[in-house]
């Protein structure tokens, strides 16, 4: 899981970073544009993840043991954005 996420993280640090610079060669006012999208879009996998079953076993709370996982991925998008 952690590795799935660094390699996400860095995948969409090369690529948002080389689109960004893309987009403000074309024009400047597409990059603070860009910026609130992929900040909006990254909410979405970490929405998905956090409504997952867990498949905890009966008695246990759901999300008990998977917290700080799902933070971590939660403060990883906030810093990429």
């Amino acid at each position: 899981m952690q590795t799935s996420l660094g390699f996400g993280g860095l995948v969409g640090t090369l690529l948002g970073g080389h689109w960004g610079q893309v987009l403000y060669n074309a024009n400047r006012m597409w990059l603070p544009l860009f910026m609130g999208a992929a900040a909006i879009a990254g909410v979405l996998p970490f929405l998905v993840l956090l409504n997952l079953p867990t498949g905890d076993p009966p008695g246990e709370k759901s999300g008990e043991k998977s917290g700080g996982v799902l933070g971590g991925g939660a403060s990883f998008g906030l810093l990429a954005a």
